[in-house]
């Protein structure tokens, strides 16, 4: 795939980032300094600096090349940040694999993007293992288990010491792959470039509030918009990062206090029950003092909650991962506007587009539109991401008209504040996971037991959404309760387990617009209705 170099960015654009130099820096500044911590090991700057070197010497010798696709499928270790900077330094195409994917999944991005090393938990690599000849490309299944010893460090081991190799990637080519799960149903990759990453730190360095000595992130990194907000950013502003490797309240409060955790990113289910669970002492969680969540579902009555418990360092974020990572924020002192996911990022111009990808003006609703600042320190140094990874039909609609079309709905205030107000995606947003409903409904469709399928999302006071199905049995008399748990195994097999349906809901006919479509809207009028005093959602009862 080759670079982006349209006329989307300004002509007398600055001159492309390189992110290997905006890292090396930090390096050099904070050498002896903590630099990244797990659970089995920590790394100084200069350690890691050296450990990185040494992978990267490791994956030559294992025979990547640049442009090969480096696929990891890891918890949150310092192997992965180690696995990221290696890729990077080799020019390779870095891949990331949340763990959380069905094998079936996991397969479907390993083949799609052509990966030729991947980089795996022991569990992993063994469902993955038996799958290879349906992989040609890859060459090799690197087997990581930090706390008992495995044979790709012994690789890493045996290159200690290994010089920087002398290799200058292009800034503008392709180097991170970045999956998410298609309104089509199967898994596409949005493709950036080192510039487009390390430009994504340098904003994040601008917004000095949300870097502290000590970051602890508990989401996923291999999500490239965690590793872009965890270590890539705290190693830039020479502070450690925390590899948090549970999402479990009670762990994550023993990691806070154990490592006197200051700034913490996570979803917001996971505030949730750092604030509402009695076994959490508000001692554990004293030295936070900020925190950052992405745009899930939050309820405003919990803002008070937050900052009784965090301080008032606390900030609502929008983003996505074909910008990639956050977009706008809140600032923290700043007046706050209830409902709103804060101003854009000083990097870019966000407008709210009509259908036909003209600006509105604020208080009008419509897509949410990205594109390069025009004034500024900032002028035209963003650039959108290169496309989606081969499918250039995707690709054209997204960047159409010098804009990124986001599928987000949303309106601008007076004063510049976002507002999210719907999608345009058929999408549910659960606990800061985005689940595409398209992915589901094809794995249900495939019984023969099923005539038509929909799935929604279901509001949910502490996840913001969960997953419900409807279903429209061939049979109406069919056993509804042995068909469920016949429908709930067949998706537990196919798809991650946040994505499979916690509801399952029968009707005898779909309600269908004049065009014979679903209209899930209808379904989900029919069928939820709000709790009074609480915000949860409950199925109305006949």
């Amino acid at each position: 795939m080759e670079p982006d170099r349209s006329p989307q960015s300004a002509d007398d654009a600055p001159p492309p980032l390189d992110l290997l130099a905006l890292l090396d820096d930090a390096f050099a500044r904070h050498g002896a300094g903590e630099a990244i911590v797990g659970r089995f090991r920590r790394l100084s700057f200069a350690g890691l600096d050296a450990e990185a070197d040494a992978a990267a010497a490791a994956m030559r010798a294992a025979g990547m090349r640049p442009g090969d696709r480096v696929a990891a499928c890891l918890p949150n270790h310092p192997e992965i940040v180690v696995a990221f900077l290696a890729a990077m330094r080799i020019g390779a195409v870095w891949l990331g694999i949340n763990r959380a994917l069905a094998p079936a999944e996991k397969l479907h991005i390993l083949r799609d993007s052509g990966a030729s090393l991947l980089i795996a938990e022991p569990a992993a690599a063994a469902e993955l293992a038996s799958a290879r000849g349906d992989l040609p490309n890859l060459r090799y299944i690197a087997e990581v288990d930090p706390e008992r010893g495995d044979a790709w460090q012994e690789r890493v081991d045996q290159h200690r010491g290994a010089p920087r190799l002398i290799f200058a990637p292009d800034p503008l080519a392709p180097a991170v792959l970045a999956y998410t799960s298609g309104t089509t149903g199967r898994a596409k990759a949005v493709v950036h470039s080192q510039h487009n990453i390390a430009l994504a730190v340098a904003a994040r360095l601008t917004r000095p509030w949300s870097l502290t000595a000590r970051h602890g992130v508990c989401t996923p990194m291999t999500i490239v918009n965690l590793m872009i907000v965890g270590p890539l950013a705290s190693l830039a502003s020479g502070g450690a990062t925390i590899c948090v490797d549970s999402t479990y309240a009670p762990e994550l409060a023993e990691w806070v206090e154990r490592e006197s955790i200051r700034s913490l990113s996570a979803a917001a289910a996971i505030f949730h029950d750092l604030m509402t669970r009695p076994d959490i002492r508000p001692e554990q969680v004293r030295s936070v003092q900020s925190i950052s969540m992405g745009s899930a579902h939050v309820p405003e009555d919990f803002r008070a909650v937050f900052e009784r418990r965090f301080g008032d360092q606390v900030s609502y974020a929008y983003g996505l991962t074909e910008a990639p990572t956050v977009v706008a924020s809140t600032t923290p002192g700043e007046p706050f506007a209830p409902g709103s996911v804060g101003r854009p990022l000083p990097h870019l111009r966000l407008a709210i587009l009509s259908p036909e990808g003209t600006p509105l003006p604020p208080g009008e609703d419509g897509e949410i539109g990205l594109a390069a600042a025009v004034d500024g320190p900032w002028r035209g140094a963003w650039r959108p991401m290169l496309g989606y990874w081969n499918d250039p039909e995707s690709s054209a609609a997204a960047l159409a008209g010098g804009w990124l079309h986001t599928g987000d709905l949303g309106r601008l205030d007076a004063n510049g504040d976002l507002f999210i107000t719907g999608r345009l995606k058929d999408m549910i947003n659960r606990g800061g996971s985005n689940v595409y409903p398209a992915e589901i409904e094809r794995v249900i469709q495939e019984d023969d037991e099923v005539l038509y399928c929909a799935v929604t999302g279901k509001p949910d006071a502490r996840l913001g959404e969960t997953v419900a199905a409807f279903i429209q049995p061939v049979d109406r008399d069919v056993d509804r309760v042995k068909l469920a748990d016949q429908l709930r195994n067949r998706c537990g097999a196919a798809l991650a387990r946040y994505k499979v349906p916690t509801d399952w809901l029968f009707v005898d006919e779909m309600p269908r617009n004049d065009m014979k479509k679903i209209v899930k809207a209808q379904l989900k009028a029919s069928y939820f209705t709000t709790v009074p005093d609480t915000g949860a959602y409950a199925p109305r009862r006949a």
